[in-house]
């Protein structure tokens, strides 16, 4: 349902208010048509009777303070009442309350467990075909490209296994879920149980680690404070915090909403989770673009426009904020994010500095139209090959869906109860909130 709605939502910032004008109406509009109609039907949008209540009861509130029973049946009587006159829709699209009703049925649902599944999957699935490819040259892969999910690389993995990205990452969620919040402590402590003790990997076994993570927990070993761990020089900024940092988006969205960029709080939690073992200011700042990008993503978005929004929104932030401006100047790039989806392949990097691991992940999304190309696109970059692609198959699993994913994908990859537990145990923390 939540596709059907992003379609829908899609067509209105497209067309507007012209649609009022246009003779065949905007309901009757194939792009339409598939979300119009399950609500008609009550497929999977209210399937209770009382819905004049929800939609007689939020008449007044501002959208902002509906519930997400409120906000379905509003939008389901306007849908329902339409079925009586081509000409209802009319004023409802034209005022803009129809979209906003929409916007906000996407925010009320991205933390839901399929909103959290499509992330989660689509990092580890894309983690799972980088695998293979690791530390091999762009020039190598030029010749004899990865076109599927397959085993074998340098660590020597079966098909479908996911690396210290997604295993970091459902250090997190589960901490999430567990914690019903940030627990500095409780996530570092997940971070080394997996890095002791193969715990968060699919077959029992840690078989890849940064060097910058790895001097992160032997500091928390020591007894340094866990948001103190993270290296803070210049040459700390690997792309180990922004690799797990997706499950955290989830979180923020449902305790500050679709807006926390302009929480002074939701913002310091960000730079908390990265601190723990990156803690210099370009992988706290990359974590908070990827992050406001993936909001845009669930909130149903374009992907340029997500890009472009969340690139604008976080470095708004960062650059209104002591501690950050002297560093911003390294994202010049993705400022302008038209011109940067052009950009030849051979002006992208792809090696495990922070800046360039977003860089690619961007450019592969901004580059491509479905799941598998970019998430192919970003393996056959070379060099840093799980990251880059685990990086940008967060944000596409997000924008495609799971149903976007290849099934054969979906069926070979290792370790997926672990990985719907995860999704189950935060949407459920999530929404008891």
């Amino acid at each position: 349902m939540r596709g059907a709605t992003i379609k829908c939502l899609e067509y209105l910032r497209t067309v507007g208010a012209e649609a009022c004008d246009h003779t065949q109406r905007l309901h009757l509009d194939a792009r339409f048509d598939a979300w119009h109609k399950a609500a008609y039907e009550d497929k999977g949008f209210l399937d209770y009777g009382d819905y004049f209540e929800h939609a007689n009861a939020c008449r007044e509130k501002p959208v902002q303070a509906l519930t997400l029973n409120e906000v379905r049946g509003r939008i389901t009587f306007i849908l329902r009442t339409a079925r009586g006159s081509d000409t209802f829709l009319d004023e409802p699209i034209r005022e803009g309350s129809l979209k906003a009703l929409l916007e906000r049925y996407l925010e009320l649902t991205a933390t839901g467990s399929d909103a959290i599944a499509s992330g989660i999957f689509g990092m580890a699935v894309a983690d799972a075909v980088g695998v293979p490819a690791e530390f091999k040259s762009r020039e190598e892969l030029r010749a004899r490209p990865i076109t599927d999910m397959i085993g074998g690389g340098a660590h020597q993995q079966v098909a479908g296994t996911w690396s210290d990205d997604t295993s970091m990452a459902l250090c997190l969620v589960f901490s999430l879920a567990e914690r019903n919040g940030i627990d500095a402590d409780d996530i570092m402590k997940r971070f080394c149980d997996w890095y002791e003790n193969d715990a968060y990997s699919p077959h029992g076994e840690c078989f890849d680690i940064g060097m910058t993570v790895t001097k992160a927990l032997g500091r928390y070993a020591e007894g340094i404070p866990a948001d103190e761990c993270g290296g803070a020089g210049a040459q700390d900024n690997g792309n180990g915090s922004l690799m797990r940092i997706l499950p955290l988006v989830y979180h923020l969205i449902s305790r500050y909403g679709g807006t926390f960029g302009t929480s002074d709080e939701a913002m310091r939690l960000i730079d908390q989770v990265s601190s723990l073992t990156h803690r210099h200011p370009i992988s706290r700042v990359a974590c908070g673009i990827y992050l406001h990008i993936a909001t845009r993503l669930l909130l149903g978005d374009a992907v340029p426009d997500a890009v472009q929004r969340g690139v604008d929104t976080a470095l708004d932030w960062y650059t209104s904020h002591d501690g950050y401006k002297v560093r911003l100047d390294c994202w010049t790039r993705i400022r302008d994010v038209s011109a940067f989806a052009a950009l030849p392949e051979d002006e992208i990097r792809s090696g495990g500095y922070v800046v360039d691991t977003l860089e690619a992940a961007l450019w592969c999304l901004l580059n491509t139209d479905n799941y598998r190309d970019c998430v192919l696109k970003a393996v056959n970059l070379g060099s840093d090959t799980d990251t880059v692609a685990a990086v940008v198959g967060g944000l596409a699993g997000i924008h495609y869906g799971l149903d976007g994913i290849p099934s054969a994908w979906m069926d070979g990859l290792q370790g997926k109860k672990m990985l719907i537990d995860c999704c189950d145990a935060l949407a459920a923390s999530l929404n008891r909130r």
